[in-house]
């Protein structure tokens, strides 16, 4: 995370790798290795968005679509996608990939999108015969942006070595004319897989660890819905509320108590929020 002077007030001006912003928590699956929602369905408007992007733009150049709910479910993407666009913002999209087929010409028509990340484990939550449509609209989707070069594809498939897995990979590589390597690599341009083992949510986490390392705070904050401002995006219920974009500047959010206190405590290698103490995703961090 850098710092530039502010242009406002000359103090040093937090600088963000990237800042999640979740424009639904509404999701059409329920999957089994997603965390429970315990807030109530929200969709952030188009307006809403706007304004997000306005007290943001100052910290962040990439603004990534996810935290929790399934973002091509917005019945406003077109003018969430055109807002970052006009306000020169790059976006990335998490998506479960179930709604690629009519939301592909959406996707292509953005100026402001770089990357779609599909969660291919999604997969395991289809019945067996939706599943070869589900990956034709994938593998059409990915050709597509790999001849076009318009954005990046990240093929993510987070479950370990489950079934699921050789199936899915075998049937990419026939969909796309390619072999696929069993590790994670660009398997076409600008095309890239990612496999990875499953992680428990930090709220459903019964152990606790020490302090290894994290990004929260570091490289990027989170913000729901609703405008709660979180430290990470593993934080899906808010359990660590740093403040609300919609009622105060993001300058003044990082200046609160607690957001100043957690980041002396990660600083110094240390837990302060018993969500964090429950996190075991921070294990694979050595900063």
């Amino acid at each position: 995370m850098a710092s530039k002077m502010s242009p406002n007030d000359g103090r040093p001006l937090t600088k963000f790798k990237k800042i999640y912003v979740e424009i639904t928590n509404v999701c059409n699956l329920a999957c089994r290795f997603c965390l429970s929602m315990k807030r109530d369905p929200k969709f952030m408007s188009a307006l809403e968005f706007k304004t997000v992007l306005g007290k943001i733009k100052p910290h962040t150049d990439y603004v990534y679509l996810h935290l929790k709910g399934e973002p091509l479910l917005h019945p406003e993407l077109a003018s969430i996608l055109k807002e970052a666009e006009e306000a020169k913002m790059e976006v990335n999209i998490t998506t479960n990939g179930i709604l690629l087929g009519e939301k592909t010409d959406l996707l292509f028509d953005s100026l402001a999108l770089r990357q779609v990340n599909i969660s291919l484990h999604a997969l395991g939550e289809l019945p067996d015969e939706a599943r070869s449509s589900y990956l034709d609209a994938v593998a059409n989707l990915v050709k597509k942006a790999s001849k076009s070069r318009k954005f990046y594809v990240s093929l993510r498939f987070w479950l370990g070595n489950n079934p699921l897995k050789s199936f899915t990979i075998s049937y990419l590589e026939r969909a796309l004319g390619v072999k696929i390597p069993d590790e994670n690599t660009e398997i076409l341009p600008n095309i890239f897989l990612s496999l990875d083992e499953i992680f428990v949510w930090p709220e459903e986490e019964t152990q606790t660890s020490a302090f290894y390392g994290c990004h929260g705070i570091k490289d990027h904050l989170g913000i729901l819905a609703d405008g709660t401002v979180v430290p990470c995006c593993l934080d899906g219920n808010g359990k660590i509320p740093l403040g609300n974009i919609f009622q105060e500047s993001l300058e003044e959010i990082l200046e609160t108590p607690r957001y100043r206190e957690l980041r002396r405590s990660f600083s110094t290698r240390k837990n302060p929020e018993a969500l964090c103490q429950h996190c075991s995703y921070k294990n694979r961090f050595s900063v």
